[in-house]
């Protein structure tokens, strides 16, 4: 028997304004040994969140503090209620916030054979949250609050086994995945601070709550797979995964209306496919080159949003799961056992891409684009230098377009995809001294995006950063040892944002201790 238990806690006043976070977690795991090579286990995951929704805090405000960035208002959880308030995005202020309960049970059972393993694991996993609204012209009026539970008895299960049958390394598995949003319930409303819309039909769930759906979503995956090594220098792999997607159609109540939608259910079934010759014609090189498809289908947010809009007829076009045609050509070479190069070029054809915009005084709008093709080329270097330095450095250059876009019919952004940047950099050095000590130095570089927010195309400007990190074993027993952690984020305090409307953090340092028994 064995077990390992885990406790942290977080805690930062944040960097825009009142968007400070408080964050506990705790997990606790126990492994069981039985005969005939068996090894069972459970385990726990426990964390609750409080954190700050940050403020609308730009000049044309009258809540406006220069002490602060300039930002526009975000919160957690949702839907969103800016659009529903008198004064939209400024109505609320500071100590406004959300509080969030997560907890997972899992549990795992494996068997190992002399050519082979099986492993099935089983997860469950709930949601609670708690929004306060408090008035941005007097921090102690709340205006609003409400409970959700977020994600209610979700799970999944998954089982994989692998065999070893002469030349070919075979592997088999499914999944099962059950998921979908819970009931909200609306604690207290000053509606003096709402506009009219709460009391159309389409809004009442603002001020009445909803019933929620929670097993809406299903997904079932059958996949196999082998590993032919036919020659010494070459390998066949090829792989099949049939996978199956439904969205039950969603009860009036789940939004609080009072009729039946126009939507009834979603069903996708597809086959993938995949395939890929490996070959080694030097000594330490491979070279690979594969084609395949892949789906990817609508989370359970995605298909919350778009059911939402098409409900209320919004922007009513139909969703599907995106397919992907994947090409991808991959050289690896290992130099005198110290020097590795990487370089990777891939093309993805993509059918019905899932993209979402923010648009005011909705929220946000899901929907497929027709056709989007996604190119690039990844080069990657590292080395194992002598006395435990590692440089590292690996560079992605990258295009996107796209056609059919319901949205952007009037192609503001060109033909561009959005929120894909053309290049991107990431270089460092490691150092490592024994068992004693971990020195990381790197930089991360990410180049120019075009965003789209309505209908409103934002360029977001290209941005570096530089960062570092350490541990330090400073002190040991025989039994327990204690490390000093310390790390910094972006140490030259570069202006930049990663989502349009929202600047990130300046030079942030952190220092903390860690015991290990």
């Amino acid at each position: 028997m064995g077990w390992s238990l885990a406790a942290s806690h977080f805690q930062t006043g944040g960097y825009l304004r009142n968007n400070y976070s408080n964050r506990n977690n705790f997990s606790v795991d126990f492994f069981f040994d039985l005969p005939f090579a068996i090894q069972t286990g459970a385990g726990i995951d426990y964390s609750d969140t409080e954190t700050g929704f940050a403020v609308y805090n730009r000049p044309d405000s009258p809540y406006y503090k220069s002490g602060e960035p300039a930002a526009d208002e975000k919160a957690s959880g949702g839907p969103g209620i800016s659009s529903r308030l008198l004064e939209g995005q400024m109505t609320w202020g500071d100590d406004t916030k959300t509080e969030d309960e997560n907890l997972a049970l899992s549990a795992f059972a494996e068997k190992k054979f002399s050519s082979g393993r099986f492993r099935t694991d089983f997860r469950l996993w709930n949601q609670d949250r708690r929004e306060v609204y408090y008035a941005a012209d007097d921090r102690d009026k709340k205006i609003y609050e409400r409970t959700t539970v977020g994600e209610d008895n979700n799970w999944l299960w998954q089982a994989e086994g692998t065999l070893q049958f002469g030349k070919h390394h075979l592997a088999a598995g499914g999944q099962m995945k059950h998921y979908g949003w819970g009931e909200q319930n609306v604690d207290y409303i000053d509606q003096s601070y709402f506009n009219s819309s709460i009391n159309s039909p389409f809004f009442a769930f603002v001020k009445e709550g909803f019933k929620g759906q929670p097993d809406l979503l299903s997904y079932y995956a059958l996949y196999l797979q082998d590993e032919w090594h036919f020659h010494p220098k070459l390998c066949l792999e090829a792989g099949v995964r049939s996978e199956w997607f439904h969205a039950d159609s969603v009860d009036p109540d789940a939004f609080g209306y009072e009729w039946e939608t126009a939507v009834r259910e979603m069903d996708e079934n597809h086959l993938d496919p995949r395939v890929a010759l490996v070959a080694h014609p030097i000594k330490n090189s491979r070279v690979t080159a594969g084609i395949g498809m892949v789906h990817r289908y609508p989370t359970s947010p995605e298909y919350f949003w778009w059911y939402l809009n098409n409900s209320t007829d919004f922007f009513n076009t139909d969703l599907h799961a995106e397919e992907a045609l994947q090409y991808e050509l991959g050289i690896e070479q290992n130099l005198a056992n110290r020097l590795t190069l990487r370089l990777r070029g891939y093309y993805y054809d993509i059918k019905d891409y899932i993209e979402g915009t923010s648009v005011p005084r909705i929220g946000q709008v899901k929907y497929n684009i027709g056709e989007v093709d996604i190119k690039g080329i990844e080069v990657s270097l590292s080395a194992d230098l002598p006395h435990g330095v590692q440089p590292w450095a690996n560079t992605t250059w990258q295009e996107g377009e796209k056609d059919d876009d319901p949205w952007d019919t009037d192609n503001h952004l060109t033909g561009i995809l959005p929120d894909l940047p053309d290049v991107m950099v990431n270089a460092g050095v490691n150092y490592k001294y024994h068992d004693k000590a971990i020195l990381r130095l790197w930089l991360n570089h990410v180049g120019e995006r075009q965003h789209l927010r309505g209908d409103a195309v934002e360029t977001l400007n290209a941005y570096t950063l530089f960062n570092f990190s350490a541990t330090c074993r400073v002190w040991q027993t025989p039994r327990t040892h204690w490390e000093l952690l310390l790390s910094g984020e972006n140490i030259f305090d570069e202006s930049y944002q990663q989502e349009e409307g929202y600047p990130m953090t300046g030079a942030l340092f952190m220092a903390g201790l860690r015991l290990i028994l």
